[in-house]
């Protein structure tokens, strides 16, 4: 998947001189780039000129009588430039994350939680030694450190402290099979959740609590609810 860069315009134009506005276009892999809108009139016509001192653009010129249109062309040609500099390849993709924790002593809790944020690879990065992987989101690219929930780093905790919540982050390329699979997930655990809820319910929890086997039965029954 190609990301293109955003053209913005000055909230107000300038009046009284030739430079009527400013545009400016943003990428998340360049500079900001200024692009200068002049209104120029000579013996050939009355039209609008766009031009820009950046370095990318090495000096590039257009008109246009209409500026709307202009404005069209300037950003399509920008964003073409742009994406033959940036030799990214960004595939659309999915930071999914796991968390699981449990309180201990008086008041206990367990607590699971799966999510899957949308997100951009950078397909043609390698992984780090770090296991960090360039992925771009709100139009910022940065490294994105996958981890499994078993490991523990030096980050994790502060004076024998622990910081961070025990978790595991991956991130996977969106495809119809990822699609298919998360929905599964998603519905698989939606399930179980109703089904351990109306089996601690009061009209159920009194003949005794689940037993790990029952547990397990009441998942196995939400797996196979999930894939009808």
């Amino acid at each position: 998947m190609t990301i293109q860069g955003k053209l913005d315009h000055a909230a107000g134009r300038k009046a009284g001189g030739k430079k009527i506005d400013t545009w400016t276009f943003t990428h998340p892999e360049l500079d900001k780039v200024e692009i200068d809108v002049c209104l120029v009139s000579d013996a050939r016509s009355i039209r609008f000129s766009a031009s820009s001192a950046a370095p990318l653009l090495s000096g590039q010129t257009w008109e246009h009588s209409d500026i709307e249109e202009l404005r069209r062309i300037v950003h399509a040609d920008i964003a073409q430039i742009a994406q033959d500099v940036c030799d990214s390849t960004w595939v659309e993709a999915l930071a999914i994350e796991t968390t699981s924790e449990a309180a201990h002593g008086q008041n206990r809790a367990i607590t699971l939680k799966v999510s899957a944020t949308p997100l951009h690879l950078d397909a043609a990065a390698p992984r780090g030694n770090d296991g960090s992987r360039r992925i771009m989101k709100d139009n910022r690219v940065f490294p994105l450190i996958e981890r499994s929930i078993g490991e523990e780093r030096p980050g994790d905790t502060i004076g024998g402290i622990r910081i961070e919540t025990p978790k595991s982050l991956s991130v996977v390329e969106v495809t119809d099979e990822t699609r298919a699979s998360l929905a599964k997930i998603e519905a698989t655990l939606e399930k179980f959740g109703q089904l351990l809820g109306r089996r601690l319910g009061p009209d159920q929890v009194h003949a005794g609590l689940p037993t790990p086997q029952d547990i397990a039965a009441l998942m196995q029954r939400a797996a196979q609810d999930s894939e009808e």
